[in-house]
């Protein structure tokens, strides 16, 4: 059987997937596989305009490859992440000078591989070693590989680099580097996110319950807003210039005026009631700005997670949508439909576009979007005088970016973001909604027209008249929570349960390890991981508690595959150290969700 044959009916039986990831790949003159001067052992050449680089030695590739391997300083390391497989014999010596090694393998080009099907035996490479591998040229799997690597990466894991590899694909390491970096800063901000969001998420989620089952959801209303044009309006200071033009549509009945956030106090100030506002912040800061129009009628279409104090004030007709920070209504209620969720954002005023091109809006006129400094204010008249005008360090950290009348604006990092999250929206629904923005003098937003107000006008004028939105008063609570609270109860009863039988063979390991009673000791440290594991296959665990401790949860669950397998000292830095820490974070979700089940009565 010819080798390639025998390679490729190798990987059909035991790894598909690289089979799959090398469709699109097509062999080329610039690589090229050749014997080297050990006899069986091929090297290989690649072709670039300066000249051919080997990728391994010509005269040796498995003695070249063990002296690298035994420069690694592989203490401690559990999983590498290498850039570079070429014809594997780096990884090999690697993995014979550690055999209990993860590899996580990133190929910067499928030929080399490809090429070597021909020439190199792979039915003996310790794939049994390979966690994940992907080649640069596959996109789908090259970034859930670098975003799953950097999801799992801690202190037992380390990042090595081919060194012929890297010369030879200089552009490709590059971005490799470039991507982890990214994919690092993205994840890390992740995390200090859902410090102060996780709890609150969770906690307002039940919280908002009855109410939630008190109105409708703004979806059963979709006619209303098919087809319609509507003026979104933000916080933003350049919305004091569209007032006028506000005041006329809202009095001719043409197009639906919908507040995002905050921006129906400057509305109010105004004597503009629109035709509903949009809120879904889930802490009390959005209260408090809210509040003092919470009383005065204009319909409200509030997020599941939102403080649920400004639900509980408003006067006036409502309704809800589910976030997909909500975990509560799919497991207390069910049945919620998958293309009515909202995606959270970092702004209001994504969560309402998202929400009106999924009500059907054909076309957004965006007001006072800015999304920058104009004039050294953040907000508009009448939004929040007491934090509308840009500080010392806010002007500090002024960024300059071109605004839509082509002069300059600032803005920072904060506004950044949330241009950019819109943006990356508003590219996913191209087509779907126009999009056109009346801030002159704000930030420009890629894929937005600007388009001055009174040229604008006429054509809103023209349309048919607006009517009030179907939306009705709270109802009289008619159906009973006793059912569901029982059913919070007891998820967190059966939590607590396991809870403390896993503090009970965490205390039994300790007592173990103290007293020198190794065999004993590993017995109770297996019952303890078994506990953890048992713990995460409950449903309701899963469904409910776990939002409110996605960091604790996340970390240990990057010790719990290889827990195990440490030694002895690797198992009780895990078990009094991070054990407890998740413990303690599952003793305080349940302590805050038995906190918000208390307002149920």
């Amino acid at each position: 059987m010819a080798l390639i044959d025998r390679n490729i009916r190798f990987f059909q039986e035991y790894c598909p997937v690289i089979l799959e990831q090398l469709q699109g790949w097509a062999p080329h003159n610039q690589v090229e596989v050749v014997a080297s001067r050990v006899p069986g052992v091929p090297t290989a050449q690649f072709c670039t305009p300066q000249g051919g680089v080997y990728l391994h030695s010509r005269y040796n590739p498995i003695q070249e490859a063990e002296t690298w391997a035994s420069q690694q300083d592989l203490k401690g390391i559990r999983h590498i992440v290498v850039f570079g497989l070429a014809l594997g014999y780096h990884l090999e010596a690697l993995v014979r000078i550690n055999p209990r090694v993860q590899l996580h393998i990133y190929e910067p080009d499928g030929t080399v591989f490809l090429a070597s099907l021909h020439e190199r035996d792979w039915t003996n490479f310790p794939w049994q070693q390979v966690k994940h591998l992907a080649f640069d040229g596959h996109r789908p799997k090259q970034e859930w590989f670098l975003q799953e690597i950097i999801q799992q990466m801690k202190a037992d894991w380390t990042i090595l680099t081919i060194p012929s590899v890297q010369r030879c694909f200089p552009d490709a390491y590059r971005s490799f580097q470039e991507r982890m970096k990214a994919l690092r800063t993205s994840y890390v901000d992740s995390l200090e996110m859902n410090i102060p969001f996780q709890k609150e998420w969770a906690t307002n989620a039940l919280k908002n319950l009855p109410h939630i089952l008190r109105t409708d959801s703004v979806f059963k209303h979709k006619d209303f807003f098919a087809g319609q044009t509507a003026v979104m309006t933000a916080s933003g200071p350049s919305l004091a210039e569209a007032i006028p033009y506000l005041r006329r549509l809202k009095k001719e009945k043409k197009t639906i005026i919908v507040a995002a956030g905050t921006s129906v106090n400057a509305l109010v100030h105004h004597g503009i009631a629109p035709h509903m506002f949009v809120s879904y912040d889930p802490f009390v800061n959005n209260f408090n700005i809210l509040r003092p129009n919470l009383d005065k009628g204009i319909p409200l279409v509030f997020g599941s997670t939102i403080y649920s104090d400004i639900v509980s004030e408003h006067v006036g007709p409502q309704a809800h949508f589910i976030l997909n920070q909500d975990n509560v209504y799919a497991e207390i209620v069910g049945g919620v439909n998958p293309d009515e969720v909202i995606i959270d954002a970092p702004s209001i005023a994504v969560v309402t576009i998202q929400l009106l091109s999924k009500l059907g809006i054909s076309r957004i006129i965006l007001a006072g979007q800015d999304l920058a400094f104009i004039d050294d204010r953040r907000y508009a008249t009448g939004v929040n005088e007491a934090i509308a005008q840009a500080s010392e360090e806010d002007r500090k950290k002024y960024q300059p970016i071109e605004a839509n009348d082509g002069g300059t604006v600032y803005t920072n990092d904060s506004f950044q973001i949330m241009r950019q999250n819109m943006e990356l929206f508003i590219r996913q629904i191209s087509g779907a909604v126009t999009f056109v923005n009346t801030a002159r003098r704000g930030a420009k937003i890629a894929g937005v027209d600007y388009v001055d107000w009174e040229v604008l006008m006429p054509s809103l004028l023209e349309g048919d008249s607006v009517g009030k939105p179907p939306f009705a008063f709270p109802r009289i609570r008619t159906r009973s929570l006793k059912p569901l609270a029982k059913r919070v109860e007891k998820i967190l009863d059966d939590t607590a349960l396991e809870i403390r039988k896993i503090f009970e063979q965490l205390q039994q390991f300790s007592e173990r390890c103290q007293n020198n009673e190794q065999e004993r000791a590993q017995a109770s440290y297996q019952k303890l991981i078994q506990g953890l594991w048992l713990l995460f296959n409950q449903r309701g665990f899963n469904g409910l508690v776990v939002y409110l401790i996605r960091n604790e949860t996340h970390i240990i669950k990057k010790y719990l595959p290889d827990a195990l397998d440490f030694d002895l000292e690797e198992k009780k830095r895990f078990a009094f150290r991070e054990v407890p820490l998740f413990l303690r974070g599952v003793e305080a979700a349940l302590h805050q969700l038995r906190y918000g089940l208390a307002d149920w009565n």
